[in-house]
């Protein structure tokens, strides 16, 4: 108790704000402030460049469900396979939606520029892939908040990650 009372006032409150803001009550007020819905004219992620919006897709997405082998992401990260405990199914279903499409795959083996996606393209990808993760992770595998968390974890961290690269500029 008495390393509580000689901590800084700023360490305190960060100490309250872990323990009142858990990590679904931080990502629900970032998606309340910066949206990621349709339509996507006034969306958060208009203001990326197309080679921001690439890193946000790639790294930020699709990366933390895929393991990366050579020359391009091929198969589920071993952690979804613990977390979905042998249901088929819907680990299926989870995977192959959240896998980037045939367009994204070829770009990034070849970083050919007249093949990449459009940045409207990259918008709705990203957007899908979020609202895809949080809505899966709430009708399947509901009682199973590990995987809630690893969902919600991903779409936080893609927020933040973007909000970094934003202050960056």
């Amino acid at each position: 108790m008495s390393q509580f009372i000689h901590r800084m006032p700023d360490e305190i409150e960060n100490e309250i704000k872990n323990l009142v803001l858990t990590k679904s009550v931080r990502l629900r007020i970032l998606l309340d402030k910066y949206s990621l819905s349709i339509p996507y004219d006034d969306s958060f992620l208009e203001q990326f460049s197309i080679e921001q919006l690439d890193r946000i897709y790639r790294y930020g997405c699709v990366c933390k469900i895929f393991e990366q082998e050579t020359g391009w992401i091929k198969k589920p990260n071993t952690i979804i396979n613990e977390m979905f405990e042998n249901q088929e199914y819907p680990y299926k279903l989870f995977t192959e939606t959240c896998y980037s499409f045939a367009e994204f795959r070829y770009y990034w083996e070849t970083q050919n520029k007249s093949h990449q996606p459009s940045k409207p393209e990259y918008i709705r990808r990203i957007t899908n892939f979020c609202n895809f993760t949080l809505a899966f992770s709430n009708v399947y595998l509901k009682q199973n908040d590990r995987f809630l968390n690893f969902c919600e974890n991903i779409v936080y961290e893609m927020m933040v990650g973007s909000l970094i690269m934003l202050k960056n500029k």
